[in-house]
């Protein structure tokens, strides 16, 4: 005859499961884990303004990996039956120049802040130039 329950575990530790998980295993997390008391709340570092964009900047600038999310762009590239990684970097590249072109008008107004004007007179400059209205040499 085997001894009984609390003959075998004097004191209850908290580590046995209760007879409800054996019908709802989905409970077993919940009840195995063990709660902790409450402590004081944890605090998210705070950074400065400008820290953080600074920080994706160079993190993206050291990185080579397209910025493009592949599915979405995977999707209309394969209507048009054509090379999904060529199309891809020559997009990025595309709207990376733009953003530039985009910047340095927006430098010229004399802001940091780009805007839709910004935007439309890079792309207006941009057709003159390769039209040939307003080409160099």
């Amino acid at each position: 005859k085997s001894p009984s329950r609390s003959a075998r575990n004097p004191v209850r530790c908290g580590t046995e499961i209760p007879r409800v998980v054996h019908a709802f295993p989905f409970l077993a997390a919940a009840i195995k884990s063990p709660r902790l008391p409450p402590s004081s709340p944890v605090v998210k570092k705070r950074f400065r303004p400008g820290t953080r964009a600074l920080q994706e900047i160079r993190r993206y600038q050291k990185s080579t990996e397209l910025l493009i999310r592949k599915a979405p762009f995977y999707r209309l590239v394969t209507r048009h039956d054509a090379s999904f990684l060529l199309c891809a970097q020559a997009a990025e590249a595309y709207m990376t120049r733009l953003f530039e072109d985009t910047n340095l008008c927006a430098i010229h107004a004399k802001r940091v802040t780009i805007q839709p004007k910004d935007m439309h007179l890079a792309r207006r400059l941009r057709e003159s130039f390769q039209s040939g209205i307003g080409a160099l040499g």
